[in-house]
């Protein structure tokens, strides 16, 4: 048996690392998104993805479907759009 075929995975490994990242793809779905991140970002950052500070709340309202959707970005990418 050569070197290169005793490292390949084993179907078993392959099954266990393809079951764990579809739990970790599951989790994160049924996880409501988190803006934590957009109020890390300095303004000029902010304002390259077209949004500004104080808008941060109103974006994560409307992607929550807490507030009528009134920004483009938003109503391409939702599902209740």
């Amino acid at each position: 048996m050569s070197a290169t075929h005793t490292l390949a995975p084993s179907r078993l490994t392959t099954t266990r690392w393809f079951e764990r990242w579809v739990g970790q793809l599951a989790d994160a779905l049924r996880r409501p998104p988190s803006f934590d991140d957009l109020r890390g970002l300095d303004a000029r950052t902010l304002a390259d993805i077209g949004i500004d500070a104080s808008e941060i709340s109103s974006v994560e309202a409307e992607a929550r479907q807490q507030r009528p959707l009134t920004r483009k970005r938003i109503v391409r990418g939702s599902r209740h759009a």
